[in-house]
């Protein structure tokens, strides 16, 4: 059986010196694994930022889950974000490949924590298969709703 998980990011005041990001994660309707924070002020207060954080926690959880779990297999990731599934899918080996450079001559944004979570996945992808979703923002209410909750608890 598979695991489908949902993933968003969210960030308020995204582009100024006030803005706030968070993440969400939504495994189903009073799933336990359900999960939502804020990011830490530490890290870029973006809404990239907050969507390769909703990655970075969905990841942290499916881990613990596979750990026990061996009868699961297939591992979906779903997500509203374009930039994360080509990331992750399409573009990470080139940019691997040119230390972090993209097609554009420029450094790759978030290359460290990107290029981490792919091999996180990579090494997840042996045993197990893993599947990128890319969907409409409407079909991923769940997940942002999770997201905006963190930034209204604050």
């Amino acid at each position: 059986m598979p695991i489908v998980v949902h993933i968003d990011g969210a960030c308020r005041n995204n582009g100024t010196s006030t803005a706030r990001a968070s993440y969400g994660v939504y495994f189903g309707p009073n799933s336990p694994y359900n999960s939502y924070g804020r990011l830490p002020q530490t890290l870029p207060q973006t809404s990239t930022r907050a969507e390769i954080e909703a990655l970075v926690q969905a990841l942290e959880i499916i881990c613990g889950i596979i750990a026990r779990d061996f009868e699961l297999l297939q591992i979906k990731i779903v997500t509203d974000s374009s930039f994360l599934v080509n990331a992750m899918s399409r573009w990470m080996e080139g940019w691997i490949e040119n230390d972090g450079v993209g097609s554009s001559g420029r450094p790759v944004a978030h290359f460290g924590i990107l290029k981490q979570l792919y091999e996180k996945l990579n090494h997840i992808k042996l045993s197990r298969e893993v599947q990128f979703w890319h969907i409409p923002r409407e079909r991923n209410r769940e997940a942002d709703a999770l997201a905006n909750r963190a930034l209204d608890e604050a």
